[in-house]
């Protein structure tokens, strides 16, 4: 499967294994919130700091950094928030851009090839805005 892998500097923090949407500037990209239809792809894996016992940031990128991202077409692991990932049910941004399953009349952005519970990663392919309708 291809990966798409790009970069674009961070409007604000941004966690690792989450969704992203287009920021105010040019290049810049903003982790997702609830209702973003604008998401571009899922944040890097791994940590802006070296693997070293005092470094904990489990930050992809501070504001104002470089980071990478997956976007449309990639296999990507995504952090699973509230109410977990059922294998093949398009999920969507929450909050904090973890992300949560959709209902009808609802955009999904991931489609995960694998079940998992809150706080888990989940592996699926990053696709564009596919829209459920009831």
């Amino acid at each position: 499967m291809p990966s798409h892998v790009l970069s674009a500097t961070a409007g604000g923090d941004i966690r690792t294994n989450r969704f992203v949407s287009i920021g105010a500037a040019n290049h810049v990209l903003i982790e997702s919130n609830s209702g973003d239809k604008d998401v571009v792809g899922i944040s890097q894996v791994g940590s802006q700091e070296a693997p070293i016992p005092q470094n904990s940031s489990v930050l992809a990128a501070s504001d104002g950094y470089q980071f990478q991202y997956r976007s449309f077409g990639s296999e990507a692991l995504l952090e699973v928030g509230t109410g977990g990932a059922t294998r093949g049910v398009y999920m969507k941004p929450d909050n904090d851009g973890k992300g949560v399953s959709i209902t009808s009349d609802d955009y999904g952005f991931f489609l995960p090839f694998e079940s998992a519970i809150e706080g888990e990663l989940v592996r699926g392919l990053i696709t564009g805005p596919v829209y459920t309708k009831a």
